[in-house]
């Protein structure tokens, strides 16, 4: 990218240093679990594979809120369509 040519997108301020650090949390917590052991250790391991689970959700759901603001409803509207279709399939998994 040259300086003169324009930006697609502007970042979403906070996203990337969110991210790490749900990703240091999470193998904090699964380093505990693997150690500790017994019923604490289990719920560290748990709560690490849920903030796993979580943190690339959250991101769609932010950058979805994201580019509402901008105004970009195409990539908005996709983006949600994606959360319900994992909605949809949480559900379905439960029953």
């Amino acid at each position: 990218m040259t300086p003169d040519s324009p930006r697609v997108d502007s970042p979403v301020r906070g996203l990337g240093t969110a991210l790490r650090v749900v990703v240091v949390v999470a193998l904090g917590l699964s380093v505990a679990g693997a150690s500790i052991g017994g019923r604490v250790g289990r719920v560290c391991a748990a709560i690490a594979i849920s903030t796993i689970i979580a943190a690339p959700l959250l991101r769609v759901v932010v950058l979805s809120a994201h580019w509402y603001r901008k105004r970009d409803r195409r990539y908005a509207a996709v983006g949600l369509g994606l959360i319900a279709i994992v909605a949809a399939g949480a559900v379905l998994a439960a029953l």
